[in-house]
């Protein structure tokens, strides 16, 4: 039995407010049948970061070469199961937003460094939940697949306080939460590094029960992981 965890300040509240305007968008999409093809009616883009971790024992240059062969992997092993398949070979914040917008694109892959709410970007930039919302003006039919580290974004907690490891962790949004119209289909290693190389398929489950609320679902998801430490990559 999960211990329930109390979120609190402004950046709590702030994040709050803008999951009710995301909820709102979505709501009206839905209504208005504002909706891509159907899964295997269009295609399937797969995004590929080259935003190195400087930690990682692999050079920049390794790791984005991995994630390719990563993307490429996926290519063949889904080319039935789509029209057409994009891969963008760089992460570029403008080009996702398209992808996120294009009612063609019933399905989606980000592959590269990042956490549950955002993928890193070129430029110093990243694409994170909040962009895909407001990107998103016809939702996917499909699957979007969070290919990248699940983990919540720790809070800083005073000196002396408390231990690190019992802070809970911000109040975290999956990136394409607001960009499906099932929450089911946001599909994400939650709580869990992926490995660099050739991450097993199977490491990528849905994140949201989808019954309910989208505001129901994402605080399930918090509940669930908020104090439990990122589980490392094998």
């Amino acid at each position: 039995m999960h211990m329930a965890i109390s979120y609190e300040g402004r950046s709590y509240q702030r994040t709050l407010k803008d999951i009710q305007k995301a909820s709102r968008k979505r709501d009206k999409l839905l209504d208005a049948g504002k909706i891509s093809l159907p899964s295997g009616a269009g295609k399937l883009a797969i995004i590929v970061s080259r935003v190195p971790d400087h930690s990682s024992k692999l050079t920049p240059r390794e790791q984005h070469r991995a994630f390719l062969e990563e993307a490429d992997t996926l290519l063949q092993a889904r080319r039935e199961d789509h029209q057409q398949i994009d891969i963008k070979r760089i992460a570029v914040v403008d080009d996702m937003k398209l992808v996120f917008g294009d009612p063609e694109v019933t399905d989606v892959a980000l592959i590269g460094h990042g956490s549950l709410g955002c993928l890193w970007a070129d430029g110093g930039r990243y694409f994170d939940w909040q962009a895909a919302a407001k990107a998103a003006s016809y939702l996917k039919q499909g699957q979007i697949e969070q290919r990248m580290c699940g983990n919540l974004p720790s809070k800083i907690g005073k000196a002396g306080e408390i231990k690190a490891e019992e802070l809970p962790h911000k109040y975290t949004v999956a990136l394409g939460t607001f960009a499906v119209t099932n929450l089911s289909n946001v599909l994400a290693a939650a709580g869990r590094e992926v490995p660099e190389v050739d991450p097993p398929d199977d490491l990528f489950q849905p994140v949201y029960s989808g019954e309910g609320t989208v505001a129901e679902n994402i605080e399930a998801l918090n509940q669930a992981y908020g104090l439990q430490p990122t589980i490392k990559a094998a």
